[in-house]
C-alpha cells in the first residue's frame, strides 16, 4: 500500500510540473505579430543603464537591476534580440547603439536583449565594440520564447501604447535605414496625433 501511495504521489508531482510548464512556457507556434500587445518582461540589465534609471548606488554596478518593458509605456521601444555567437548580430548591434544617439531618449529607446547563455560573453562583446545601448539578458531565452523568436536577429518595435508595429527576423544591407524610417515615422506620426 505504501509503493502505491508514493506512486501515485510521484504522478501527481510529474502532472503539477507539466501544469506549470505549460503555464510558464511560450505555446508552440506562437509568435508575437504586427498588432499584438508586446509580451511584457522584466530582465536584468547587465550593461549601459538608460538615462533615469535610478539605482541605489550611483557607483553600482548595473547588473542585477531589473529593467520591465511596462516602464516604457508612452515611448516607442526597439526591442534587438541577439547574441554574440551570430555574425548578423555582431554586425547590427553596433549601428543600432550608434543609432540610439539620434532619438530623444524620452520618446524612442532602443534596448539590446542578449540571449547568451553565458551574461560574460555578451559583456565582453560590449565593452570591445563600446556599445552604448541598454543591454538586457535572458540566458534561458525565456522572454525571446514568449515573443516566438525564428531566428536572431529578431527586432519589434513597439509603439506607445505597447503594441508591436513591426517585427523583422534576421538582419540585410540597409536594416538599419529601415530601422531608422520606420522609428522617425512612427515617432513623427505620434506626434501629429498628440497635437489634434
Amino acid at each position: 500500500m505504501l509503493h502505491t501511495m508514493s506512486s501515485d504521489i510521484r504522478s501527481l508531482d510529474v502532472r503539477i510540473w507539466m501544469l506549470v510548464l505549460l503555464l510558464i512556457l511560450p505555446y508552440p507556434g506562437f509568435s508575437a505579430g504586427r498588432g499584438d500587445i508586446a509580451p511584457n518582461f522584466s530582465l536584468p540589465l547587465i550593461a549601459n543603464p538608460p538615462n533615469g534609471t535610478k539605482t541605489a548606488d550611483k557607483n553600482a554596478q548595473p547588473l542585477f537591476q531589473l529593467l520591465d518593458l511596462a516602464d516604457y509605456k508612452g515611448r516607442i521601444v526597439y526591442i534587438d534580440f541577439w547574441q554574440t555567437n551570430c555574425a548578423p548580430c555582431r554586425e547590427s548591434l553596433p549601428m543600432l547603439s550608434r543609432m540610439r544617439d539620434e532619438f530623444d531618449r524620452k520618446d524612442v529607446e532602443i534596448l539590446a536583449i542578449s540571449t547568451d547563455p553565458d551574461p560574460r560573453d555578451a559583456l565582453t562583446f560590449i565593452e570591445q565594440h563600446n556599445i552604448s545601448l541598454p543591454v538586457l539578458s535572458d540566458p534561458g531565452a525565456i522572454v525571446a520564447g514568449q515573443y516566438g523568436l525564428s531566428a536572431l536577429p529578431a527586432a519589434y518595435i513597439v509603439d506607445r501604447a505597447g503594441y508591436i508595429n513591426s517585427v523583422k527576423h534576421g538582419y540585410t544591407t540597409g536594416h538599419t535605414e529601415i530601422v531608422r524610417n520606420k522609428l522617425r515615422d512612427l515617432s513623427n506620426s505620434d506626434h501629429l496625433l498628440e497635437k489634434q
